[in-house]
């Protein structure tokens, strides 16, 4: 028996093979879908598939639905193929107010959304210009929600920008990872309040980035 002109290993009947449709046809589609993309509905159920015969090997390509992510065969492990990362952006450099002693919108919603990419990480960076018009305290931190697993992170002041003047200072960053659900849509807001007096908020931004 014959093999392809690509040294793939894939079978092809010659003259001297005795007829055997079964055979010619297990011999082209087997090699053929052990060389493609393969497509299975979960790890499990790839691990029910591919065994025996049709056991794994170096350089076999899946596909897991459940998850939507692509795997390669080293001779040991299957290892996720890496893939593009996202990243979104908005600003407001519009001079936005807040008097409460809560965290909450100030005068202006300013939010942003991204899915949860395979490792389950976002990593949130926050900037904005402030004072305070009696000079105390001013703070901004933000809140994240995801669309399967409801409130995943909630303002608060351990990790908030805060600026205690009736000087405006900043640019102030503030760099913070979250974790998430792959594949759900997370959706972060920034949040704003004061010790007293009325906080000033202007040139804001968010960025969030798949880690």
């Amino acid at each position: 028996m014959a093999t392809d002109d690509y040294s793939q290993g894939i079978s092809i009947a010659d003259l001297n093979t005795a007829p055997n449709a079964e055979t010619l046809g297990k011999n082209i589609a087997n090699p053929l879908a052990a060389r493609s993309i393969m497509r299975f509905a979960s790890a499990s159920a790839r691990t029910a598939a591919l065994t025996g015969v049709a056991a794994p090997v170096e350089g076999m390509v899946t596909w897991l639905q459940d998850v939507n992510r692509l795997y390669v065969y080293d001779g040991s492990n299957w290892i996720e193929m890496s893939r593009a990362l996202s990243s979104e952006f908005v600003d407001d450099t519009t001079n936005r107010t807040t008097t409460s002693t809560s965290y909450g919108n100030s005068s202006s919603v300013l939010s942003d959304t991204i899915a949860g990419p395979p490792s389950g990480q976002i990593e949130v960076t926050i900037g904005v210009r402030c004072d305070n018009s009696g000079g105390s305290n001013t703070l901004t931190s933000f809140n994240a929600s995801g669309s399967t697993t409801g409130s995943i992170y909630t303002a608060n002041d351990g990790q908030a920008i805060q600026w205690a003047d009736t000087q405006s200072g900043g640019p102030l960053v503030l760099t913070q990872i979250i974790a998430c659900a792959v594949g759900e849509t997370v959706t972060v807001t920034l949040q704003h309040r004061v010790i007293a007096g009325t906080g000033n908020f202007r040139y804001r931004y968010l960025r969030l980035r798949q880690v």
